[in-house]
């Protein structure tokens, strides 16, 4: 039965969305469906984030909300790389994730990203997030040792463009006052 594809669910899941409000109830019902049958899909964390972001069918705190109670039903071993890859995702929307959604914790963000990275050893996906959102975050330490390791390798789809990430390795090799 194709209803039992996560393919499926990722499929109407894209639908709902895009038919705007009235199947916003709908969508939330497939969404909660998806996750409890598939859930170590990442696509469907992402998903429901971005559906629940308020430019779409959520309120302020919605997609946060979501994002740190479903992940924590997770095993540890992908709790926390689930909760910073939505993290990492909701970052491409605006300028500072930790400024708009001052309930997500840096000290989480941190330690899935690393998890992240040791999962996904080869890719640069990870490393570029860190390093993103060490600078979001602050923390300066974190991102110079991101950027090290990073060199000149730009992850557009993590950045959004170059002039992004050569603002923010310049503001990690800058001294703070």
């Amino acid at each position: 039965d194709a209803k039992d594809s996560y393919e499926w669910y990722s499929t109407s899941m894209r639908v709902l969305h895009s038919k705007g409000s009235e199947a916003d109830a709908a969508y939330r019902e497939v969404a909660h469906e998806a996750l409890r049958r598939y859930p170590t899909e990442m696509r469907f964390y992402i998903g429901m984030s971005s559906h629940l972001m308020p430019r779409w069918y959520g309120r302020p705190g919605d997609w946060e909300h979501f994002t740190e109670t479903s992940t924590s039903s997770l095993p540890d071993s992908l709790a926390d790389e689930y909760y910073a890859r939505v993290v990492a995702f909701q970052s491409r929307f605006v300028e500072n994730v930790f400024q708009e959604s001052p309930s997500l914790s840096w000290p989480r963000t941190k330690q899935g990203l690393e998890s992240w990275r040791r999962h996904w050893p080869t890719s640069k996906q990870p490393l570029s997030a860190a390093a993103l959102l060490a600078c979001l975050a602050e923390d300066r330490a974190s991102a110079r040792e991101c950027f090290a390791a990073l060199g000149d390798t730009v992850e557009l789809e993590i950045w959004g463009s170059g002039e992004r990430f050569l603002a923010a390795r310049d503001w990690a090799h800058a001294e703070s006052h």
